[in-house]
């Protein structure tokens, strides 16, 4: 074996320029497996870094006519109650987002907090990097709630001072005792969550009567011998009683449990499978390309085979040489598509941050899986490209090939057949992976294109919280927030301000049933789901929404007026199509309070952010009539400038020096972020389709070539018999192109029956889009033109009396 490593090394530096050119080849195609092999590594196979994190579970919320994909948080009550019936878990701990101002030594910082019960850290099995976590025992001391700080909190707002562990901190909502500082790679099992300070809610501080607001999740490990099938029937039951227990709440609502590494991931594992692949597609192309190289190269080495078998050599030696010969040059492949990896990695991970379930994930890196995936990969590409030309040695005539100064096998019939079914291969391939390049190009660009309803550009958002003696007096909360509207908008650059509840459009907000007040169904079996944006006067103009029936909210609708609402127009075609919805009424539950509003008003359409929008079903309703605790403020710039952050949280905290503010964004920045996802996608399909268009080109045009100077003799004799030199052109360019139309239409059943993973990220765009079939069939074909022309060219210009001499 060592003597056959050391003759494929000195064949390999005999031949530099072969070398080179497979290395690079299937070096390209191994490092896109390797990077999205490590992707899909840190999200399914490395350990979570939590204490027995395979085995604990999520408590997520799902609706039953929507499906189990529409996960949500579950409400106080829905907790309390699972807690209490269920049979299946150890212990259950809970937590919860909670937003506040952190006050420590004349400085003061929003944070993004949760409220945790005392046995979530504990049951996590969470290793602090200081001090202690929250514990049964220390949560609560002198009625002082602890708190565990993150370790940039702790680094940002306590300069790392040590000596912070056991000093009370003021927040909004009361005082708390920092107990210990998170580790700095600590993240929590939830999907888009970047918590930087918790705090300990005991559990009967939970409010059991809540039963709308679904903002808690939950966690806990299964009892010996329980399945998650079981887990799930059980928090079904629950769900059932639940449902009985409070039909107008928990209607269709039921429970299940979630392995806590799928709900870190949320499906994404399934995109990157589908990822990896198109990668391997890829690195098909070029073992292709390999393949022919080896199979051209292996005619030219035919003698030397003979020569060998002449001396006493049997056919698994020659075998076992070819083989070894193939591992050394994939191997070296392999080690420049791991050495590419460590160097696009970090780059790559930046640009996935954007991407919010990748934040769970920023530890991804080449381990010891990596490394064995990547020899795996690299064995069997070494057999798979190795086949073809071993067979070869197999039905070399000794006698024959020691005669002739050398063998053209692949210019017999059976060589031919050989290249161009390759050809044929190498064209599926590629057009599979243009396929879903084109889709998602055209689908993006229409996204980019598509009229959102708003001007973006100019629209900045942030979430304001007043402090908490204000947000339970309506009158007070009006004249708050108006007062804090007003002076928002003498702000320089500020042109107009108003306030919303909920956040910024977003396909996933969450929705209320309403109905019609006409319909004689109940509330709760309407199928219509509608966002509820309770807003200020100034909301419409802001937003710049065009009025298109009615009238807007205005002055006339108080707190002592008919209850009215103004609807859009992908609303009002819901409710009441090809009918004016003008003094219709709908209603639905506001805070477990049924309510009918009258429609004053129809207003433009907005579009939901995400890489496959469609228009948002959302009413609005005057914040005079409502309430709202914790509000969005909306503010539309002059002349598309940028309002400083700074002068907006100083303006704030004038009127409320306790009120948190967080979540500043333009929402443009909005939308570019909600189409992250598909804009990566997007971008690595176009990388993979490109290489793989250079990779078939180049094939095309190298397997050509050499077919070509194979049939010289074949062509020389045609033209001596009478052909003219259009006709062999003619006859080479029927010939590829005959090989590129069957590939192609192979390569378009292979793309369309993939294309449906990418569905979730098409706009507008059908799978079977004749546009994008379209344009890739005739680049294929223009490109097989191109690549293969010359070679014909070369057929055409070949002299018979030279051609004949040579043979």
């Amino acid at each position: 074996m060592l003597q056959d490593l050391r003759y494929a090394v000195r064949q390999l530096w005999r031949d530099k320029s072969f070398g080179i050119i497979v290395i690079l080849t299937l070096g390209m195609g191994l490092t896109g497996c390797i990077l999205i092999f490590s992707l899909l590594n840190s999200m399914m196979f490395r350990p979570l870094p939590y204490a027995h994190g395979d085995s604990q579970f999520q408590i997520r919320q799902f609706n039953t006519e929507r499906g189990m994909d529409t996960w949500s948080g579950i409400s106080g009550s829905d907790l309390m109650a699972i807690r209490e019936r269920q049979l299946v878990f150890t212990d259950i701990a809970a937590t919860r987002n909670y937003n506040h101002t952190v006050h420590w030594e004349g400085s003061s910082e929003v944070v993004y907090a949760h409220l945790s019960t005392p046995n979530y850290f504990p049951l996590l099995g969470v290793t602090p990097a200081l001090g202690e976590i929250i514990t049964p025992e220390n949560a609560f001391i002198d009625n002082q709630p602890a708190a565990i700080l993150t370790w940039g909190l702790w680094q940002r707002l306590f300069g790392g001072d040590p000596n912070v562990i056991g000093e009370i901190v003021t927040l909004e909502s009361g005082s708390c005792r920092i107990v210990g500082i998170l580790p700095a790679n600590f993240r929590i099992p939830r999907f888009n969550d970047g918590p930087l300070l918790f705090k300990a809610i005991a559990w009967e501080e939970i409010d059991r009567h809540n039963h709308s607001n679904r903002f808690y999740h939950a966690i806990g490990p299964l009892r010996d011998g329980v399945k998650p099938g079981q887990a799930t029937a059980d928090l079904i039951r629950i769900g059932a009683t639940l449902e009985d227990e409070h039909p107008r709440s928990n209607k269709q609502v039921r429970f299940q449990a979630l392995p806590l590494r799928q709900g870190l991931t949320f499906g994404l594992e399934q995109q990157l499978v589908f990822l990896l692949v198109t990668t391997f597609l890829l690195l098909g192309i070029g073992c292709v390309n390999v393949m022919n190289l080896l199979l051209a190269r292996g005619v030219k080495r035919t003698r030397e085979v003979a020569v060998r078998l002449a001396v006493g050599a049997r056919n698994y030696h020659i075998l076992r040489q070819l083989v070894t010969e193939n591992l050394l040059v994939v191997t070296l492949a392999a080690i420049m598509g791991l050495f590419l990896t460590f160097w696009l990695l970090p780059p790559l991970l930046v640009s996935l941050q954007s991407i919010p379930v990748f934040q769970s994930f920023d530890f991804i890196t080449v381990d010891r899986n990596v490394v064995l995936f990547t020899f795996s990969v690299v064995i069997v590409i070494s057999l798979l490209i190795g086949a073809l030309p071993a067979l070869q040695t197999r039905n070399v005539n000794v006698e024959t090939a020691l005669r002739e100064a050398s063998a053209r096998s692949m210019g017999s019939p059976r060589g031919r057949h050989i290249g161009q079914f390759l050809i044929g291969v190498e064209v599926a391939l590629s057009v599979a992976l243009l396929m879903g390049a084109g889709l998602l190009v055209r689908s993006f660009v229409k996204v980019n294109q598509a009229d959102t309803g708003i001007v973006t550009e100019e629209l900045t958002v942030f979430r304001t919280a007043l402090e908490s003696g204000v947000v339970t007096d309506p009158v007070a909360r009006n004249a708050a927030y108006e007062e804090i509207r007003q002076l928002l908008e003498t702000l320089p650059g500020v042109r107009s301000a108003a306030l919303m509840s909920g956040g910024i459009p977003n396909s996933s907000q969450f929705g209320i049933r309403f109905k019609g007040a006409e319909e004689a169904l109940p509330l709760e079996e309407s199928k219509r789901i509608v966002i509820p944006w309770i807003v200020s006067t100034e909301f419409s103009e802001t937003m710049g929404l065009s009025l298109l029936q009615g009238r807007l909210i205005d002055n006339r609708d108080t707190a002592n007026s008919p209850l009215v609402t103004v609807v859009s127009r992908a609303t009002a075609d819901a409710f009441w199509p090809g009918e004016s919805p003008i003094g219709k009424r709908i209603q639905w539950d506001y805070r477990g309070t049924p309510q009918t509003v009258e429609v004053i008003g129809v207003v433009s359409d907005i579009l939901a952010s995400g890489p496959a929008p469609e228009p948002l079903h959302f009413a609005l309703l005057p914040h005079t009539q409502q309430f709202i605790r914790n509000s969005n403020f909306v503010l539309r710039s002059q002349h598309g400038g940028n309002i400083a952050q700074e002068a907006i949280t100083e303006a704030i905290w004038q009127r409320d020096p306790d009120a948190s503010l967080y979540g500043f964004s333009t929402i443009q920045q909005n939308y570019r972020d909600s189409r992250s996802g598909a804009r990566l996608m997007m971008l690595l399909f176009v990388s993979l389709g490109g290489t793989a268009l250079v990779l078939c080109t180049a094939g095309i045009y190298s397997v050509l070539s050499y077919l070509v100077s194979q049939r010289t003799a074949e062509f020389g004799l045609r033209m001596a018999l009478g052909a003219s030199p259009s006709k062999i052109l003619a006859m080479v360019l029927r010939q590829a192109l005959w090989v590129a139309a069957w590939g192609t239409a192979i390569g378009c059943l292979l793309g369309f029956a993939g294309s449906r993973f990418l569905n979730m990220f098409l706009f507008e765009i059908e799978r079977n889009d004749p546009l994008t079939y379209g344009a890739i069939i005739v680049g294929i074909s223009l490109l097989t033109v191109l690549a293969c022309g010359v070679p014909a060219w070369r057929a055409s210009k070949i002299s018979p009396m030279q051609a004949l001499r040579t043979d």
